[in-house]
C-alpha cells in the first residue's frame, strides 16, 4: 500500500498537468521523500540543509526506470539500502512530454570532517 501511494505521488510530482499547482507538487515530493526515508537507514536532508550542516557530498547519481514510478521508487530504495552514507537527498525529475523514463537524482553525504 505504501509503495502504491508513493508511486502515485511520483506520478503527480512528475506530471506536467500539475506543473502550475506548486502546492500539490511540493506536497507530493515531500510525501515521496518521507516514504523513501522510512525504508532506509540514512537521514533525508535537503541540499540546503546539507550545506548548512557542513556535510560533504559523497556521490550524486541518477536512478532510472522505464517501467513505472513504482519501479523507480524501488530502485531508489535499493540503492540507498546499499549505501553506507548517513545522509542523502532525493529529487524527482520531470520526465518531459516525450520521454518515458522516470528519473530521480540521489545525492549522498557524510558528516563534517574535523
Amino acid at each position: 500500500m505504501k509503495r502504491q501511494l508513493l508511486a502515485m505521488v511520483i506520478m503527480i510530482a512528475a506530471s506536467p498537468v500539475f506543473a502550475d499547482d506548486k502546492g500539490v507538487v511540493n506536497s507530493g515530493l515531500e510525501t515521496m521523500k518521507e516514504e523513501v526515508a522510512a525504508a532506509t537507514q540514512a537521514q533525508l536532508v535537503t541540499k540546503e540543509q546539507a550545506e548548512e550542516m557542513g556535510l560533504n557530498r559523497s556521490a550524486t547519481y541518477e536512478v532510472f526506470s522505464s517501467i513505472s514510478p513504482e519501479n523507480l521508487t524501488e530502485n531508489v530504495i535499493e540503492k540507498l539500502k546499499e549505501s553506507k552514507m548517513p545522509y542523502y537527498s532525493v529529487d524527482v525529475m520531470d520526465p518531459g512530454s516525450q520521454e518515458e523514463n522516470y528519473r530521480a537524482e540521489v545525492t549522498e553525504y557524510f558528516g563534517k570532517v574535523e
